[in-house]
């Protein structure tokens, strides 16, 4: 099968379906029009898309938290922490084995954590634990649950296991996952796989148990916003083919509350537009937000802090959702406890907020207004590319570096790109490479990122991306 951007029919989606459950032996148990049935008994109260549906017609940002032990019970208390703190949905997240399809060692973990009475793991193994564990979550918890069943090269029978046992959403981002843990997977297989996951949606959403996906784009870590809401808006419409009729981008801060602002805006009505232009009118969007990927601050009270200025920018940015951080996560695998105050802090900085959003601006005026011209520029270079189809298009595009990220171990990649921030903390490209930015855009980067030199002196291009990779995880010093 080549990788094009064309609905599967459901012959091929099951004859693919044979290879995927052949996996693992858990694959065996899964029988399509079971899990089906069982989802339609799942409460409303239970469903991703109905918590979507009412906090998007109710006009509030629900609150969601990522993390994954072993065993589905420390996952079960770890939920109801949260749901008593005042969560509004979890996302459980694989743990690595599971993320490279290592199942074996996996299952010796597995094995290992039960033995012990504690997680050998950092995030649930999904495949290994089957249906019918993973279906406990359903019958213990009373909360939506997202899987973050996204895997650094094949996440398809992650996806199975993940929607057979009951969760009403899925991650899914083909290209964000190679660019971050991948070193030489191919583009085109890694397509195919995310269309079977999103295939696999789709059907269980036309018979009758909607799915909803989500898709993060942090990328490297430091890319502008320009192609993070490119390739987000790529993945949404490659999902939209195969039939999904709910997804959720989540946009990655950049920690600067102007940029960011102006970014959700532009990523609201640039997806808006795009689903339309290809006829996906009735997919519905619900934008999201995701804090700051890169290092935190190591003293709590300052992650507290920072945690704070960020939730005010998601507020300000007038987001349907935002996905929090542990307080102690610059720490390793955050704590109950962390999550916990990261969950408190976080509705009473979006109580606080309330309705109020970021006055207009010439200076937002400016960053819309670039943010678009360069997103657009990206996305329908891609369309030209692949004569209108996205998922070859996307593939010239990682070839001949219209699409790049730098800080990544992806093998496919030009890597002729460097960001870094400018003197007010909004993120530029220091180096484009062979991005297709406009003059003017790339014109207003220069000039953005020259001010910055001139304010701090003669300072190495180097010598600014190392300061800007460690700036908020550098401890506070008062001369």
């Amino acid at each position: 099968m080549k990788a094009k951007n064309k609905k599967w029919s459901e012959d091929e989606l099951f004859e693919m379906r044979k290879e995927v459950l052949a996996q693992w032996p858990t694959g065996h148990d899964i029988e399509l029009n079971e899990a089906i049935e069982y989802h339609k008994q799942i409460p409303l109260k239970k469903r991703i898309p109905e918590l979507l549906r009412v906090s998007r017609e109710q006009g509030w940002c629900h609150v969601g938290k990522q993390f994954g032990h072993a065993l589905v019970e420390d996952n079960v208390e770890h939920i109801k922490l949260l749901d008593e703190a005042g969560i509004d949905c979890v996302t459980i997240v694989l743990d690595t084995y599971s993320r490279h399809g290592q199942f074996q060692k996996a299952q010796a973990a597995l094995e290992e954590s039960r033995k012990r009475g504690g997680t050998m793991l950092n995030g649930y193994p999904v495949v290994n634990q089957g249906v019918q564990n993973t279906r406990k979550f359903i019958e213990l918890v009373d909360i939506p649950m997202w899987s973050g069943c996204a895997h650094d090269e094949d996440p398809r029978l992650a996806a199975e296991v993940t929607l057979a046992g009951g969760f009403t959403g899925i991650q899914f981002h083909q290209l964000n996952d190679l660019i971050q843990h991948s070193k030489n997977y191919p583009l085109d297989k890694r397509i195919i796989n995310d269309q079977y996951g999103t295939r696999l949606a789709a059907y269980y959403t036309e018979h009758g148990a909607p799915i909803a996906l989500f898709t993060p784009a942090p990328l490297g870590g430091l890319e502008p916003p320009e192609m993070r809401i490119a390739t987000l808006i790529l993945a949404c419409l490659l999902a939209a083919e195969q039939g999904v009729k709910e997804v959720n981008p989540r946009f990655n801060s950049t920690v600067h509350l102007t940029q960011t602002v102006a970014a959700l805006k532009v990523l609201r009505i640039l997806l808006r537009e795009y689903l339309d232009s290809f006829g996906y009118n009735d997919t519905t969007l619900d934008i999201g937000f995701s804090l700051w990927q890169g290092a935190w601050p190591l003293d709590l009270n300052e992650a507290a802090a920072f945690m704070a200025f960020e939730v005010s920018i998601a507020a300000l940015g007038d987001v349907d959702n935002i996905s929090v951080k542990g307080l102690d996560e610059a720490h390793g695998v955050s704590t109950r406890e962390a999550d916990v105050g990261a969950v408190k802090i976080t509705n009473k900085v979006l109580e606080t907020v309330g309705r109020s959003r970021l006055a207009e601006s010439n200076e937002l005026k400016t960053e819309e207004a670039m943010i678009n011209i360069g997103a657009k520029a990206i996305i329908d270079k891609v369309i030209e590319l692949g004569d209108g189809d996205i998922a070859v298009g996307e593939m010239k595009a990682v070839e001949f570096g219209i699409i790049d990220a730098a800080f990544s171990p992806w093998q496919y990649l030009a890597k002729k790109v460097l960001p870094v921030r400018d003197a007010s903390g909004a993120i530029r490209y220091l180096k484009s490479g062979n991005i297709p930015l406009p003059k003017d855009v790339l014109e207003y980067h220069k000039q953005k990122v020259l001010e910055r030199k001139k304010m701090e002196g003669a300072k190495t291009d180097m010598e600014l991306v190392i300061e800007d990779v460690t700036r908020f995880s550098r401890p506070i010093i008062r001369k």
